[in-house]
């Protein structure tokens, strides 16, 4: 009976973190339409960060909903979540600081994050999808010492990327890293 919550539970988290990127997805072109950045709708790198964002953590939903211990599910909803994160948050501040300065709370802060959440979600693809594919194991623990690099460069390029001091925007527009 234990085995059988959890293995529900791993479905519903699953499910909410799908629903959680798709919601961020639609709040960040949401913002891209207030923002009146029509060409950002067409610029290819938003297109590709919202397929990522909508179909990844769909994908990873239904492989983590029915095998819960397969890492692989579990890999998708991140990048998808992370993809989300990254439009909204992005987004918002743009809208907060240069569209309607003052109008939103945060906005900084919101730039901030998204200009290092999407990281994570390119190294967890290019490497542990790649590693634990598709199983969701590694082949051999041989490839330990490369799961624990791939990690590794994960962590300290992200905190090097949310830490190190650099004009968050354009140039001239008053927000830098906090």
């Amino acid at each position: 009976m234990a085995e059988r919550f959890s293995a529900r539970t791993a479905a519903l988290l699953a499910w909410f973190v799908c629903a959680l990127s798709v919601t961020f997805t639609g709040l960040g072109l949401l913002f891209v339409v207030l923002n009146s950045s029509f060409e950002n709708l067409l610029d290819e790198s938003l297109g590709i960060d919202a397929v990522i964002a909508l179909t990844f953590p769909m994908v990873g939903a239904v492989i983590a909903s029915r095998r819960p211990g397969n890492a692989v599910g579990w890999i998708f909803c991140v990048v998808g979540l992370c993809g989300g994160a990254e439009i909204f948050t992005a987004e918002y501040g743009v809208y907060a600081l240069v569209t309607n300065p003052g109008s939103l709370p945060g906005g900084v802060i919101a730039t901030w994050f998204g200009t290092w959440v999407w990281l994570p979600s390119v190294t967890l693809t290019i490497s542990f999808l790649l590693l634990l594919f598709p199983h969701g194991r590694l082949l051999s623990p041989r490839w330990r010492p490369v799961a624990w690099l791939a990690a590794g460069v994960t962590v300290a390029g992200t905190a090097l990327l949310a830490v190190v001091p650099w004009d968050l925007l354009d140039p001239g527009v008053p927000a830098q890293n906090p």
